[in-house]
């Protein structure tokens, strides 16, 4: 009897352990495991797809490492677009490890005027209540803001700079972020699913 409650103590300080020091930790912010994995995966070809194409896959470098997920956005950024010029931006926010205060749309504006794309020179590419109707993912493009509900934390509204499609079919996107809620950290890089997006909004020059 005395080993079975033994064992039956040891297995509440096991859940107590895993609810107290575990759970916390899965939150928005990036880890250097989520971008290994992000940058082991197959990632698209750069140009973005049109509705229902199936856009072919590139891999990255094969160190698996952050700096192979920073060299997908380095080679975006090296384009003569708008978009170029946005993730050039939020690649050396990222590299400077920029806290920028506030919501995550807060961060989004602070790379869009660092780009050099101020409210006068944007554009709206599509607009829709939270609730929907969503956006079409064929008219997303490297470089632009993207609103949409995310959908592993509650489906909160949401906005971050996209990168390029991991898995089209999922929809499932890389991406430039901050976690919001006003918290000390820097943008990273982040794997998101972009199956509900009500807003996109691209810098025009």
């Amino acid at each position: 009897m005395k080993n079975y409650y033994n064992k039956l103590r040891t297995l509440l300080y096991l859940i107590i352990w895993t609810i107290v020091c575990v759970l916390p930790l899965s939150g928005c912010i990036i880890t250097i495991s989520r971008s290994t994995r992000l940058a082991s995966s197959e990632w698209n070809d750069r140009a973005a797809p049109r509705t229902g194409d199936r856009p072919r896959t590139r891999r990255p470098a094969e160190t698996g490492s952050v700096d192979s997920v920073s060299a997908v956005v380095a080679a975006h950024a090296e384009e003569k677009t708008p978009g170029a010029r946005v993730l050039a931006a939020a690649a050396a926010m990222v590299g400077e490890k920029k806290i920028v205060l506030g919501a995550c749309w807060d961060f989004v504006n602070a790379v869009y005027k660092r780009a050099g794309f101020p409210g006068a020179k944007r554009v709206t590419i599509f607009k829709e209540p939270e609730t929907g109707p969503f956006a079409d993912p064929g008219v997303i493009r490297p470089g632009d803001w993207v609103m949409y509900r995310n959908l592993p934390y509650g489906e909160i509204g949401h906005s971050a700079v996209f990168v390029e499609w991991i898995d089209f079919d999922k929809r499932s996107a890389l991406t430039v972020e901050y976690v919001g809620s006003n918290r000390k950290v820097p943008g990273q890089y982040r794997e998101a699913d972009l199956t509900k997006v009500w807003g996109v909004i691209r810098g025009k020059d």
